[in-house]
């Protein structure tokens, strides 16, 4: 069992590595994106030439350009997501396979009687093991809320809405990384 949460957790650091460049990239994305949504939806025609402003052709072609960019960085964006649902499916499918393992020792603990408890050692690996669930579930979460901010990001035209979507996109506001640290901490101490 011991061997179970030892590759649920070092998968988790590794898988944890890899979320937060996903997360980072996702987050440059988001920006831009939000940048250029604001740039199309708020065209100052006097920022531009004369030539520009009196040419409806121009005009049209700049904001198809402008289009054909943000298209490609939504594509970009939902690449990202992508990732991170791969990450998070493989943080979901080492849960899935201690699973069975852990089970057992909820259902001895449930009908643990005074006289027939766990002992130490498995009452600790099965707080390990559900700690290791409680950080699945903040990463489903925070997944599904950046599923959220990309079928939501291009709806807004209000600037300071956008910059909390792209700051909820980068600050993880689901995953307690203190929280985790700690049960990290814990893990290694258990063990060692």
């Amino acid at each position: 069992m011991m061997e179970i949460i030892k590759s649920c957790f070092k998968s988790y650091s590794e898988l944890s590595q890899q979320w937060k460049t996903f997360r980072d990239k996702g987050t440059k994305l988001t920006n831009s994106l939000v940048n250029k949504h604001l740039t199309l939806s708020y065209i100052d025609l006097n920022d531009y030439s004369d030539s520009m402003k009196n040419n409806i052709d121009l005009q049209f072609k700049f904001k198809q350009q402008l289009f054909k960019e943000i298209e490609i960085e939504y594509e970009k964006l939902c690449s990202v997501q992508f990732e991170l649902k791969s990450i998070y499916d493989k943080l979901y499918q080492n849960l899935t396979k201690a699973k069975p393992t852990f089970e057992k020792l909820l259902l001895s603990q449930s009908a643990a009687t005074t006289t027939t408890n766990l002992s130490y050692d498995q009452n600790l690996l099965l707080k390990q093991y559900q700690n290791y669930e409680e950080i699945v579930r903040m990463y489903k979460l925070s997944l599904d809320n950046k599923q959220t901010i990309i079928e939501n990001l291009m709806q807004f035209d209000d600037r300071d809405q956008l910059v909390v979507l792209v700051s909820t996109w980068n600050n993880d506001t689901h995953i307690n990384y203190q929280k985790i640290d700690l049960i990290q901490e814990i893990f290694i101490n258990s063990i060692s």
